[in-house]
C-alpha cells in the first residue's frame, strides 16, 4: 500500500462523535498531520531512491541491486524513517476524537500488514471507551 491509498495517510475527512477534551481535537489534527506528512515523505523517497523491483527475486541478482543503491539514499531513508517515528510515538498516545480517528490509529499501528503489537492494550483501551461513549 502507497500513500496515497492508505486511510491512515490520506487526507482527513470530517468528523463525527464527541470531542474528547477541549485542545484535543487541535492536537490530534496536529500530530496526525505531522505524521502523514512524515509517512509520504519517506515513501516518496523510498519508492524513487530504495525501490526493490518486487519482480527480482531473492538471490544473487536482488542482492547486487541492493548493494548498488548508495550508502547515503540508505542512510536518508534510516533519517526519514525516525522522523516518522518520532510523529508516531507523539500520536499514539492521544485519544482519537472519534471513530474516524481512531480507524487512523489502528490503520497507523496496524496497516500496511504492520504488526505494531506495542499498540494493542492502548487501541483495545480506546475501542473500549469510543463504545462506551457511543452507547452513553
Amino acid at each position: 500500500m502507497t500513500a496515497t491509498n492508505n486511510p491512515a495517510v490520506a487526507p482527513a475527512r470530517a468528523s463525527i462523535g464527541p470531542a474528547v477534551q477541549a485542545g484535543g481535537r487541535a492536537e490530534w489534527d496536529e500530530a496526525l498531520a505531522a505524521y502523514r506528512t512524515a509517512k509520504t515523505n519517506l515513501d516518496t523517497f523510498d519508492a524513487r531512491y530504495i525501490n526493490t523491483p518486487k519482480e527480482l527475486p531473492i538471490g544473487p541478482a536482488r542482492s547486487a541491486y541492493v548493494d548498488s543503491i548508495p550508502r547515503s539514499a540508505w542512510a536518508e531513508s534510516e533519517r526519514l524513517a525516525e522522523i516518522m517515528y518520532d510523529a508516531e510515538e507523539r500520536l499514539m498516545p492521544i485519544p482519537a476524537p472519534d471513530a474516524i480517528a481512531f480507524a487512523a490509529k489502528f490503520l497507523v499501528a496496524r496497516g500496511e500488514g504492520r504488526t505494531a503489537d506495542g499498540y494493542d492494550h492502548l487501541l483495545e483501551a480506546e475501542a473500549a471507551r469510543l463504545l462506551r461513549e457511543a452507547m452513553a
